[in-house]
């Protein structure tokens, strides 16, 4: 705990790698959430990781299930 917030384990784990996919998933989530218009420009887009890349996939998948599955419960 830090100042009452509850540290993320991984960033105490010492891990590196690890680390350093957690700060890239955590900045795309927040691109996302704050300024989805941002991944929508191909000069970005271009720049992105190969797992950054993977890691938006999966987001909009996920994103995409969430709707399907708010639709799903219209009658």
């Amino acid at each position: 705990m830090v100042e009452g917030l509850a540290v993320p384990e991984v960033l105490t784990s010492g891990d590196h790698a690890a680390i350093r996919r957690w700060r890239d998933r955590e900045a795309l989530r927040a691109t996302l959430e704050k300024r989805p218009d941002l991944l929508e420009r191909p000069e970005v887009v271009s720049r992105l990781t190969r797992e950054q890349r993977r890691l938006l996939e999966d987001k909009l998948e996920d994103n995409l299930e969430a709707l399907r599955g708010v639709g799903a419960g219209k009658s």
